[in-house]
């Protein structure tokens, strides 16, 4: 009896606990069950139900009665322990099994409270159609599996001094996110209104713009982002080309030329197509001078467009996001010299590859935002240009949601990183269990907490730490002090 007074609210307190580590968790994954899914077969059901660090989730109407709801149904079921021997039986025996129950209770709220979110995002996107049917703006859609952000702000940089620009803030690239943006940022002058789109699986871009008449749309390239959700590379390459051919017959569409089965794809278009790449068969092409950790020198042609440019951005990759913006505005009118001057004067986004101060004088190059394998080999890249660093390490947590092609993907980025003198930092055990020792070295780790320490240990001027793909706010501030150039 004495026992069980101290088992049965014990028992209680785990479920409630863990029920708040749950909610973090649907939240970081959108609230989407799809993508809960993808990520417990990726980590582990029991790994991530057992786990006993309790992360809390931010405070949001949704969240908040989420939480009310599971708390007063678990208060309830733990006064009736006292009267209910099945009750009590629960609690009792089930105290192994708590973070299972926080589970099924969390998951039964957001189910539930998906109803109500799915009126009010339907009434948001309503009130953006209207907005949409009024205005004069031209609409520009970017879409891709990376890239996409870079672009987008890219291209407003350039755009701004000579047009109203208007765009979907930070990664807002959700049918409601879209929205949003939309009720909120175009005006009666808006000229040009940028739009990101994004989307996990088939029919979700469709969905997200199905009422705004594009002008110009850029495919900034496919990868493997998100395979596991699309099911299958077809329904990838599908999905993401769908905005495309929205795309108005007197507007223009503007694609990498690595984008799959590009010819088809251009044979299918009806309106003006531009390629854009580094080869002599893209239409809007670049070449890369040099590259260092000062930043990169370009030559780009495009039509009657010549220009050699000194950009502040860091990596090959943001010479190639920069073509679509360049072609683009040429294609609007703006003049050479106007196009030249607005590059050169482009900052480095925070967190797309940015340098900031570190630990013990050391620099951060901080790519954190998010991952794909076209970002690790571009951090390789740029890690590598510090040639007068004694200590190079690449601070990474992997890549989600790639499904079957997780293991060929890793293996490219380490392709990549072998020879270089790049040490990998990882709490990915399949980066150490593919890697080959002899060429590569790799570090694990059991938490990204643990990994920040060491990493802040032996860190001096004489280190650059490359952070790659996911972290959260926390782990990041403890290695990454202030902008470099501050």
């Amino acid at each position: 009896m004495v026992i069980s007074l101290f088992v049965v609210p014990l028992s209680a307190l785990l479920i409630f606990l863990k029920g708040v580590d749950v909610l973090y968790f649907f939240q970081i994954k959108e609230y989407r069950f799809d993508r809960v899914n993808s990520a417990l077969n990726e980590i582990g059901i029991f790994q991530q139900l057992y786990s006993v660090k309790i992360n809390v989730p931010a405070k949001s109407p949704r969240n908040s009665i989420i939480m009310l709801c599971f708390s007063c149904l678990l208060l309830i079921a733990f006064l009736a322990s006292f009267d209910i021997p099945f009750v009590y039986g629960l609690f009792f025996y089930g105290i192994v099994i708590a973070p299972f129950f926080a589970f099924l209770l969390i998951s039964f709220f957001v189910y539930i409270t998906s109803l109500p979110v799915k009126l009010f995002r339907e009434s948001i996107i309503m009130q953006a159609q209207k907005k949409v049917k009024k205005t004069h703006a031209q609409f520009v859609g970017i879409t891709g599996s990376y890239g996409k952000t870079s672009v987008k702000e890219y291209l407003a940089a350039v755009l701004e001094e000579n047009y109203t620009v208007a765009k979907t803030p930070l990664n807002m690239n959700t049918d409601v996110g879209i929205a949003q943006s939309i009720n909120r940022n175009l005006a009666d002058n808006t000229d040009l209104f940028i739009v990101e789109a994004g989307a996990y699986k088939r029919g979700e871009i469709r969905k997200a713009t199905a009422y705004i008449p594009f002008s110009f749309a850029v495919l900034t390239g496919l990868g493997n982002q998100h395979l596991d959700l699309y099911k299958s590379r077809e329904a990838l390459i599908e999905e993401e080309s769908s905005l495309l051919f929205r795309v108005k017959k007197n507007g223009a569409v503007y694609i990498n030329e690595t984008v799959p089965n590009l010819q088809q794809l251009k044979r299918n278009l009806h309106t003006h197509v531009v390629v854009f790449g580094i080869s002599d068969r893209a239409d809007a092409r670049y070449k890369l001078l040099q590259s260092d950790q000062q930043g990169t020198k370009i030559h780009i042609t495009y039509k009657e467009l010549d220009l050699t440019c000194k950009i502040q951005l860091l990596g090959e990759h943001n010479a190639l996001n920069l073509l679509p913006a360049i072609s683009l505005a040429y294609d609007l009118g703006m003049k050479a010299y106007e196009i030249k001057k607005k590059i050169e004067a482009i900052e480095p986004l925070p967190g797309k590859l940015s340098l900031h101060g570190g630990p013990r004088g050391a620099i951060v190059v901080h790519d954190a935002i998010n991952s794909n394998v076209e970002g690790f080999k571009a951090m390789i890249d740029v890690l590598s240009s510090f040639k007068h660093m004694t200590r190079k390490i690449l601070a990474t947590q992997g890549i989600i949601e790639l499904g079957v092609e997780k293991c060929s993907s890793y293996e490219a980025i380490l392709n990549k990183l072998a020879n270089t003198g790049i040490t990998m930092y990882t709490t990915d055990s399949l980066f150490k269990k593919l890697c080959n020792p002899k060429k590569i070295h790799v570090e694990h780790f059991t938490s990204p907490k643990t990994m920040m320490s060491v990493i802040k240990e032996h860190a001096d001027k004489q280190t650059v730490i490359g952070l790659e793909g996911k972290f959260s706010q926390s782990i990041i501030s403890t290695v990454l002090l202030q902008p470099l150039h501050d």
